[in-house]
């Protein structure tokens, strides 16, 4: 089970960093850039969503997602307290 854990932290880690590159994505640039399925990369932006660390803006296939009050300077998540890589 830490093994399947651990693979969906590191894709999330992955999403998170990306989008803090890029500033927005969509759930279809991250399925290009991933290379997962669009299911799989809609079942870690839900919990992504859930958790407090991305904001969706958008609906279905216009989504685009966002990191929710980053702090550039602490590189913290206001809300979450999480640290993004």
């Amino acid at each position: 089970m830490t093994k399947i854990y651990n693979l969906h932290m590191d894709t999330r880690e992955k999403i998170l960093s990306y989008i803090k590159k890029k500033g927005e994505v969509s759930g279809k640039e991250l399925v290009e850039v991933l290379g997962i399925t669009r299911q799989a990369v809609n079942k870690h932006i839900k919990k992504l969503v859930e958790e407090g660390l991305l904001i969706k803006e958008g609906r279905t296939k216009g989504a685009v997602y966002k990191l929710l009050l980053h702090t550039e300077s602490s590189g913290l998540c206001q809300n979450s307290k999480r640290f993004i890589l």
